[in-house]
């Protein structure tokens, strides 16, 4: 008979990094609740772009070895969205929302 294996630990740094893109996605929230800069088409198109290439990665890698597959998920995701976030927070920066560029 096999012994259950014992379930690997969260990776404690990925989920403090997702917790700063949340973080980070309410603050961006606001800035455009309170007139700030909105994301553009070309930024828009650009994210989606990014999203299908990696379920296009991940599904070519699912197609060799699931587990791999199921490793780079969570790594691919929090790093989308914090190269994201990482872009909204330059231009809250160089465009505060009390004086927009127009």
């Amino acid at each position: 008979m096999q012994t259950p294996q014992p379930a690997p630990a969260p990776n404690v740094g990925m989920l403090v990094l997702l917790g700063l893109c949340v973080w980070a996605a309410m603050k961006d929230r606001a800035y455009k609740k309170a007139g700030g800069v909105r994301p553009d088409k070309f930024e828009k198109i650009v994210l989606a772009a990014t999203v299908v290439g990696c379920i296009l990665v991940i599904s070519l890698i699912a197609l060799r070895s699931p587990g791999a597959a199921g490793t780079l998920t969570p790594i691919l995701v929090v790093t989308v969205l914090g190269v994201w976030e990482i872009q909204r927070w330059r231009i809250r920066k160089k465009s505060p929302a009390g004086r927009t560029l127009k």
